[in-house]
């Protein structure tokens, strides 16, 4: 709190990985100073609700901001399809790029589109302008493929699909399968964000998932850019896990 400044700690040592390290799952517990039930943040000029009692993690992904500001450059008077959107982080920076860009958020969480319904509100924007889908991602892209639904930027940003080296080679399967159906729904040309952030699943992994998800559709793809997590987060050269984020910007022809 010296170091910070910060007003309050909160505990949240209620995370199911605790169990694989022989811990027990506590409930969240402030242990100084005063921790509200919302907090107000302001990224890159963007304003946000975060719940940091219950949300995921912290209750708001900060690793990703960098990638969320370079989104930006590429979502002016575009569709954007924002898969796993979580609070919409991606789709606020979107939706502010361009008064015509229009945004498709997508999460299986109720409580986590609300927030997003929220945030557009927050942000001087219109909700009934984007739209907003309770639905598994995976189920959501099957259906807009049918319905021959085409978006001009994906992003595919998912939870950890491997939290353990038992679940790579399914993990691998997933992100193939996820990527192939992300550039279904692309236009030709269009942008593809794609992430992952499973600590066993690394850049070449995810490089060569999206390789092969082109080869499978016959489509080529460009790389523009690449990031990991923040640069506040500093890497153990000792433990290659602890460089978890990998997020690639792709052209996909």
């Amino acid at each position: 709190m010296q170091e910070t400044g910060v007003s309050g700690i909160l505990l949240r040592n209620d995370s199911q990985a605790r169990r694989r390290e022989g811990l027990a799952i506590e409930e969240p517990i402030v242990v100084a100073g005063d921790v509200p039930a919302t907090v107000a943040i302001r990224e890159n000029g963007v304003q946000f609700l975060v719940d940091p009692w219950a949300g995921q993690k912290t209750g708001f992904f900060l690793d990703q901001r960098d990638k969320r500001e370079s989104l930006r450059k590429y979502t002016h008077g575009k569709r954007i399809l924002n898969c796993f959107c979580y609070t919409g982080g991606f789709s606020l920076y979107a939706a502010l790029s361009d008064a015509t860009t229009r945004t498709s958020s997508v999460d299986i969480s109720s409580s986590a589109i609300d927030a997003t319904y929220e945030h557009f509100k927050l942000n001087g924007l219109d909700p009934s302008l984007h739209e907003l889908h309770i639905a598994d991602v995976f189920d959501y892209l099957e259906v807009a493929l049918r319905q021959q639904e085409l978006f001009d930027v994906v992003v595919l940003d998912p939870p950890a699909f491997a939290k353990s080296q038992s679940a790579r080679t399914q993990a691998l399967k997933a992100y193939r399968r996820l990527n192939t159906l992300g550039m279904q729904v692309l236009r030709p040309g269009g942008i593809l964000l794609t992430c992952s952030c499973s600590g066993v699943v690394g850049m070449d992994d995810l490089l060569g998932v999206v390789s092969q998800s082109a080869q499978r559709l016959q489509r080529a793809v460009q790389l523009l850019e690449t990031y990991t997590h923040g640069v506040d987060h500093p890497m153990n050269i000792a433990m290659p896990e602890t460089a978890y984020l990998k997020a690639l910007f792709c052209r996909v022809l």
